[in-house]
């Protein structure tokens, strides 16, 4: 009678005790405590369930401090309890081949019996598992587990409160490097332009998520030379970004240091492919303007061919020359050059763009671009572009873009 009321203030102490701290690790150390206390057992731990990496994770204390240890479900006696939710009464773990015996050996410890048990959430999901080794007196018994199911039931609502806590924590810090990347991004990409005489520089940059993966620019390099460019990183989001702001720092780095604009092409392509995975590159448009003579020294790397606003045929072909940088190790890019006159204008712009559905599914494509810029050619450059996104965003069938959008269009006044 004394052991059950002894219980039954346990846990209405465990009651209190554990659903009065969001502390995920507080909630852990006080559980095993009066778990241990109450079953009068040597050692323990309390498993969570990961289930996004299948795995069952626990903090313990070791000579070096606390570590985090993580098994995969299914394995050893926890994982067979995260696994099939069954609990588990044994007299002595030696005769269940299920346990491993390294830990003994390793902290010359020996583990006799055992009483294995899941945590359950208010859904009845297993969330956890309680694991108390070695009663001191004999072996775990059925009372033993209906106590241990009675606390994880309070345990159950309290690590999930706890969980849901960190996982809010978690978004809010999110959202702050977030903001931090947004900041950075907006640094990068240029809000107002340089101005350059007998030039008229205009850009515009939506970014489908918080940050995004395209890049444009316009850098004096000197009195006589103005580079531009436009360039999309392959994937969206805090990712691509990064990769954009590599790609911007490199390429100012290299214009700043005077390289030769015949290996720059290679340069860039080398730097994005050692920074980057196999599966991530950029296509890129880049480009010097020598603002005296009016000539454009470029190359394309594999991004969309700009539309060349003029009433002459192009001199030059300004379509893709070789893959995006950082596909391979190595490319003999070839760079073109083309003479803008009076009047003429380049049009830079990144997929988001072009390809853009409408409700019928039809593409707006270069076609659809084209048609636009050509029949507003006569436009300033701001003008231009707030034309082609009233078109794209008249020819859209979503609010929302699922891509980053870029324009940038490079103007010689009459």
């Amino acid at each position: 009678m004394n052991n059950l009321i002894e219980r039954l203030h346990a846990l209405s102490h465990a009651a209190l005790a554990l659903n009065s701290s969001l502390d995920l690790d507080l909630i852990l150390e006080k559980n095993l405590k009066i778990l241990l206390e109450v079953l009068e057992a040597d050692r323990g731990t309390i498993y969570l369930i990961d289930r996004e990496k299948q795995q069952i994770w626990s903090k313990v204390l070791t000579g070096e401090g606390i570590r985090e240890i993580r098994l995969p479900v299914g394995v050893g006696l926890a994982g067979h309890v995260a696994l099939t939710g069954e609990t588990l009464l044994i007299p002595d773990v030696y005769e269940d081949p299920r346990f491993n015996r390294d830990y003994d050996v390793l902290n010359n410890y020996r583990t006799r019996s055992m009483l294995v048990m899941p945590i359950r959430n208010q859904d009845r999901q297993v969330i956890g598992v309680f694991q108390v080794i070695n009663k001191r007196e004999g072996v775990f018994t059925a009372l033993d587990a209906e106590f241990a199911s009675s606390l994880s039931e309070i345990a159950g609502v309290a690590f999930e409160n706890a969980l849901l806590h960190q996982r809010s924590l978690k978004a809010v810090q999110l959202e702050r490097e977030l903001d931090i990347a947004r900041d950075i991004q907006g640094r990068i990409i240029p809000s107002v332009m340089p101005v350059v005489p007998g030039y008229e520089f205009s850009l515009k940059y939506q970014a489908c998520n918080e940050v995004g993966g395209d890049y444009a620019d316009v850098i004096p390099v000197s009195d006589q030379l103005v580079a531009f460019l436009m360039a999309d990183v392959s994937g969206h989001g805090i990712p691509a970004s990064l990769l954009v702001s590599m790609l911007q720092a490199s390429i100012r780095a290299y214009l700043e240091t005077g390289v030769d604009f015949n290996n720059l092409a290679d340069r860039i392509n080398r730097t994005v492919f050692a920074n980057s995975t196999e599966d991530t590159y950029a296509t890129l448009f880049f480009a010097v303007l020598d603002v005296k003579t009016h000539l454009i020294r470029f190359f394309n790397a594999g991004h969309p061919k700009p539309v060349f606003v003029s009433d002459r045929i192009s001199g030059s072909d300004l379509g893709s020359s070789g893959p995006p940088v950082g596909m391979f190790s190595a490319f003999p890019y070839e760079n073109r050059e083309l003479s803008l006159m009076p009047g003429e204008s380049l049009v830079l712009y990144t997929d988001g763009i072009t390809e853009t559905f409408d409700r019928e599914d039809e593409m707006y494509g270069e076609e659809g671009l084209e048609k636009t810029v050509l029949s507003g050619k006569n436009l300033s450059g701001a003008e231009l572009i707030s034309s082609i996104w009233a078109a794209v965003k008249k020819w859209d069938n979503r609010d929302d873009s699922d891509d980053d959008r870029a324009v940038l269009v490079v103007k010689r006044k009459s």
